[in-house]
């Protein structure tokens, strides 16, 4: 899947590089699009008022794939991201669904869309600057070349998309963020507590409750941090 031929893209200032990059995927390819300084970000609910900084990495690639598992992606993204950050920063870790934190900060920002055969995949990384006191930036623990990282991170992407999801499900929990943990869970406005149990192959979110035991799966919502 990513190791088709690049159609590499940047742009100055797309409105988003998630729905920019859609007006550029053709069959056989493999589109990377950069935007310098995209006019907003984009989140699973929309229009982000995400503050956007020149000097941090905004990309997308975007692909046709008619056999697409998006839980299994979003697992395999995170970890080759997470695994080509690890050899600059410490204490990584994997937060459910699409972010990842260093020291409990986050770092990278994973959003994917699935529509008529298209595939999106949004990433956005904190390189140069730290937005808000809950962010961290890539500078801060070693000098990267921001022309250099997209093509880094597609390289990562493809030497881990043929790994086994068991494998690459593995590494995420070994790194995941409050797993085993009593959490605060956002299903979507309903507000649920139990213990973070674990996370299924196809990228659910078991939590338990801490009266029942029962389990239950999310496949959308976020945890509550504050």
């Amino acid at each position: 899947m990513f190791s088709r031929p690049l159609n590499l893209i940047r742009l100055k200032s797309p409105e988003n590089t998630n729905d920019a990059v859609k007006d550029f995927i053709s069959n056989g390819n493999c589109t990377l699009l950069i935007g310098e300084k995209p006019l907003f970000g984009k989140t699973r609910n929309g229009k982000s008022d995400w503050k956007i900084m020149e000097g941090n990495l905004f990309m997308s690639i975007g692909l046709f794939n008619e056999d697409v598992k998006t839980g299994e992606i979003v697992f395999k993204v995170a970890v080759a991201v997470g695994e080509l950050l690890s050899n600059w920063v410490e204490n990584l870790q994997y937060k459910w669904p699409n972010d990842i934190l260093v020291g409990g900060k986050k770092i990278c920002g994973i959003l994917l869309e699935y529509n008529s055969g298209k595939l999106v995949i949004g990433i956005g990384i904190n390189v140069l600057h730290s937005p808000y006191e809950w962010t961290t930036c890539l500078d801060k623990y070693h000098p990267i070349s921001l022309n250099e990282l997209p093509l880094q991170i597609l390289a990562s992407l493809r030497k881990h998309e043929s790994k086994p999801i068991e494998q690459i499900v593995a590494i995420w929990r070994s790194k995941a963020f409050l797993l085993g943990k009593e959490i605060d869970f956002n299903a979507n406005g309903k507000l649920e507590r139990g213990l973070f149990v674990d996370v299924a192959l196809d990228g659910a979110l078991v939590l338990e409750d801490l009266h029942t035991k029962e389990q239950k799966k999310f496949y959308s919502g976020s945890i509550c941090t504050t």
